[in-house]
């Protein structure tokens, strides 16, 4: 039987955050987190390790899968195309590429023309070749490579889409100039192919790796400079659509995930610095709850969607430690589309006679044991991170979740008061943010009949060389304190 065990964490915010904004001339005052309880859930683009949820994705699989990813690119970049044919004319773009999508979500004249490029692409005998080579002893394709394929394919794919979009009348819009001439293209494409497979040393993947990183940054830079500065989503469906779709297409493994972290201890003077916003912040202390190996807080948020939208309810949510010493998840792309609908899975796994790919096996069956892995594999990506950030000593919550939880107000959870054991204030912390974080917890223990709370003052400690924190004796000034008024 696992034993409890009295457990805390720390979170550190900044003023702003915590407690808010004051009234300021006709601008009333905006609550902060700590008045409201909540707590922030990060998307991953606000985080400060560009490697958050870092997988190791490669591509791996037969001719049917294969082609079907180069299907799917050019339903992309088609939908996209007409997309941004808008802003020719004003219309906003949307900022992300619809990558849930396939053949028969189109209508009208669009499916009609996309069937036409769908037609063109699968009877090129190149593409083919691409296929045949990509698929060639079901080899690995780690993402660096397949950019580099895609980038050198994309002016062919994006020509093709231009031409039936002028069939069609769907767009206007057309190349500014093809990079290479059809006979030029044709002769380096087969010896890109040929080159396809060819095994190399781990010094030549690693340079391989970082020459394909860095052509790419360059290829991108160059090609922006050059488009009309009006146009900046034509420019980047020139230029830039092919890491994009790179990036985008990580959506069908998995679904958004968003993270509240939390730290071991607040000790550490460089996280005070960072987090604790030059130690000007103020840190929270939780008290958690659970055995050792698993201990959770109770959570208000989402729980389903209802006739009225979001439905919530206090739920125990998990605490998950980050480790710092183990390798990043290799994850096979074409074998975890764990997030697209039954009825996406035919364009992805079938192929043009019917027949389905191995590679969807494990979404077909009814076993929960690829299931689990699946989703076992989602959860070390999002607790791993490289071992210069062993200092933070973190914890995290995540939340991920098939439902839209885009919008912020989505992503403050609220927490019970009892649960707050604390607060650290730092060692720059300005007395009058001081103060207003004590008014705030006041009208808390107010309201919750709660007789004791605790302000601890954080300091340098010589002796260990950390910032250790001291309990404040603020009680004196605590008329009332705990009882309703």
């Amino acid at each position: 039987m696992r034993a409890h065990m009295e457990k805390y964490v720390y979170r550190f915010r900044s003023i702003d955050r915590l407690l808010g904004e004051e009234a300021k001339g006709d601008c009333p005052a905006k609550p902060g987190e700590l008045e409201k309880l909540h707590i922030y859930f990060s998307p991953p683009s606000q985080l400060n390790d560009p490697l958050e949820g870092y997988r190791e994705i490669y591509w791996s699989g037969d001719k049917i899968v294969w082609l079907n990813l180069f299907r799917h690119y050019l339903l992309t970049l088609a939908i996209r195309s007409w997309q941004v044919d808008g802003e020719v004319y004003g219309e906003d773009v949307p900022p992300d590429l619809v990558v849930h999508v396939s053949p028969e979500t189109l209508e009208g004249e669009h499916r009609v023309a996309f069937d036409a490029m769908d037609k063109l692409l699968c009877s090129d005998g190149m593409i083919d070749g691409f296929v045949s080579a990509l698929a060639k002893r079901r080899r690995k394709c780690f993402k660096p490579e397949l950019l580099s394929y895609l980038q050198w394919l994309h002016w062919y794919i994006l020509s093709i889409v231009f031409e039936v979009n002028h069939q069609h009348n769907l767009s206007s819009m057309s190349y500014p100039e093809r990079p290479f001439d059809p006979g030029e293209w044709q002769r380096i494409s087969t010896g890109i192919i040929k080159g396809i497979g060819k095994r190399l040393t781990k010094s030549q993947k690693t340079e391989a790796h970082a020459s394909i990183a860095v052509s790419a940054a360059a290829y991108r830079i160059n090609s922006s400079l050059i488009g009309d500065p009006k146009y900046v989503e034509y420019n980047q469906l020139i230029t830039t659509f092919p890491p994009r779709y790179c990036e985008s297409i990580e959506r069908l493994m998995y679904p958004d995930w968003y993270v509240a972290c939390f730290m071991e201890d607040a000790s550490n003077s460089s996280i005070w610095g960072t987090y604790g916003e030059n130690h000007t912040g103020i840190c929270l202390k939780y008290k958690v709850s659970g055995a050792a190996d698993n201990i959770n807080l109770e959570l208000y948020g989402s729980a389903g969607l209802g006739n009225k939208g979001i439905s919530q309810t206090y739920q125990g949510m998990t605490f998950q430690k980050v480790h710092y010493n183990r390798e990043h998840v290799e994850i096979n792309f074409f074998t975890s589309l764990g997030n697209i609908s039954q009825e996406k899975t035919e364009f992805w796994y079938q192929g043009v006679e019917g027949e389905y790919s191995s590679a969807g096996q494990w979404f077909l069956s009814d076993g929960h044991k690829y299931r689990d892995r699946h989703w076992k594999r989602f959860d070390l990506a999002l607790t791993t991170k490289l071992a210069q950030w062993r200092a933070e000593q973190e914890y995290r919550i995540i939340l991920k979740s098939h439902i839209d939880l885009s919008a912020p107000k989505d992503r403050l959870l609220k927490y019970k008061f009892k649960n707050l054991d604390g607060l650290i204030f730092g060692i720059k912390t300005p007395l009058k943010d001081k103060l207003r974080a004590i008014d705030i917890i006041k009208d808390h223990c107010r309201n919750a009949e709660r007789k004791s709370f605790n302000f601890y003052q954080a300091y340098y400690d010589p002796e260990t060389k950390t910032i250790g924190h001291g309990l404040l004796d603020v009680s004196m000034y605590w008329a009332g304190f705990g009882q309703t008024a």
